[in-house]
């Protein structure tokens, strides 16, 4: 008996092309907002620029990896080195996005929703790496995005049963901040 060998559409590997490249767009987008929030820096409305000389950066400067290579790792205004760790934010992210991607074989809400909540946890451990802080909104964000994942799907038991383990978590961890605060005499 022929066995006919695996093969994968072009369109899977285009597409995977695709999510990798946004990704590395999101992932240099986080980077620069992990930044921003540990400098307390506006991070809506203010454009990206250079660290050393403050040049505001267009279009070209911003493409991930490729202007970062183009440039040999520096400032195309005022020559001055840019982090290593720009271009591999956008490089992770990039290979996170095309990870989920194969995981999840196509392009789909499933594909959409494994992405942000993905996407926030990367962001929360640049903020972490940053400031060893994980701010609320963006676990809320997180949260939020699950239950509605849930919800989608139509089983009301998962988003109970999500939920149920939310409160023991939360809870258990609160227990142990209680505990904690009482050993070391701390008042909250």
């Amino acid at each position: 008996m022929d066995s006919e060998p695996f093969i994968i559409a072009p369109s899977f590997y285009v597409n995977g092309f695709l999510v990798f490249f946004v990704g590395t767009f999101f992932g240099s987008f986080f980077y620069c907002l992990a930044y921003r929030f540990s400098r307390k820096e506006d991070w809506m409305l203010s454009r990206s620029r250079c660290p050393s000389c403050g040049h505001e950066l267009n279009g070209f400067d911003l493409l991930p990896l490729f202007s970062y290579c183009l440039f040999k790792g520096r400032c195309r205004y005022c020559k001055e080195r840019i982090s290593f760790f720009y271009p591999l934010s956008e490089l992770c992210c990039g290979i996170l996005f095309l990870a989920i991607f194969i995981k999840d074989q196509s392009v789909s809400m499933k594909l959409f929703s494994d992405l942000i909540i993905y996407s926030l946890l990367y962001l929360l451990s640049l903020i972490d790496l940053f400031t060893f802080t994980l701010p609320d909104p963006i676990l809320l964000i997180g949260v939020i995005n699950r239950f509605v994942q849930r919800l989608l799907q139509g089983s009301i038991f998962l988003f109970i049963k999500d939920l149920a383990g939310a409160f023991c978590l939360s809870g258990g961890l609160y227990v142990i901040v209680l505990i904690m605060n009482l050993l070391l005499n701390i008042t909250l």
